[in-house]
């Protein structure tokens, strides 16, 4: 997730994929990874037995996350806003202006945020 792999995005004879906005990609248009995870779950992708590989615990990586492992919650629409709102925050460096959701999402990212700031981030796991 988030750019931990270095490959294809899909290899889907072995059944392994790779979501990111970072590397070899427009970022004006490429979502980040939990909309493009939420997406592939909800157009079919199933994540049973899946290993996944991440380097960073941001919101994006930890809804990531969160979706594989709820993709029944994702048809909640309350759970799309935040994915979306937290996706266009994380994609573009938090400067879209989405007023509505940013205290939501901070508080989704207040464990990463404690951590970094107390200098226990590179000791958490997600």
């Amino acid at each position: 997730l988030d750019g931990y792999v270095q490959g294809p995005a899909f290899d889907n004879a072995h059944h392994r994929y790779s979501f990111d906005h970072h590397k070899g990609c427009i970022r004006l248009v490429t979502t980040a990874t939990c909309e493009q995870v939420r997406d592939a779950l909800l157009l079919g992708l199933k994540p049973e037995r899946f290993t996944v590989y991440l380097n960073d615990v941001d919101t994006d990586v930890a809804l990531s996350v969160w979706a594989l492992r709820n993709p029944a919650r994702l048809i909640d629409p309350w759970v799309g806003r935040y994915i979306t709102a937290a996706g266009l925050l994380d994609a573009h460096g938090g400067a879209y202006p989405l007023v509505y959701a940013r205290r939501q999402i901070e508080w989704i990212g207040e464990p990463e945020t404690r951590a970094r700031m107390s200098g226990t981030y590179e000791r958490m796991s997600p």
